[in-house]
């Protein structure tokens, strides 16, 4: 059997398992050391994270929204292409 601790932790704390793949990856935390500590440390990155975490002012999510609203259909395909080609290029084909 394939033991990733990272792996197994990622798919656990991000729900990707089953409610018996679940439970199975809970009893086996009380014998693993490594595990418990990938899922203590992921843990308490996140509360890190969150904690930095600055909401924008509200006038600035006001103009946002109202700069992203969308009248009609074809300027939507336009926005979409527009925001999402940044990320193109890091695509891997």
């Amino acid at each position: 059997m394939r033991h990733d601790p990272s792996l197994d932790v990622a798919a656990y704390l991000g729900g990707a398992m089953s409610d018996r793949q679940s439970e199975q990856f809970e009893a086996h935390l009380l014998a693993c050391s490594e595990c418990w500590r990938e899922v203590t440390q992921a843990r308490a990155g996140r509360a890190t994270g969150e904690s930095l975490r600055e909401l924008a002012p509200q006038s600035l999510r006001e103009d946002i929204r109202a700069a992203t609203q969308v009248e009609g259909g074809s300027s939507r395909r336009f926005q979409i292409r527009w925001l999402t080609a940044p990320l193109a290029w890091r695509l891997p084909w």
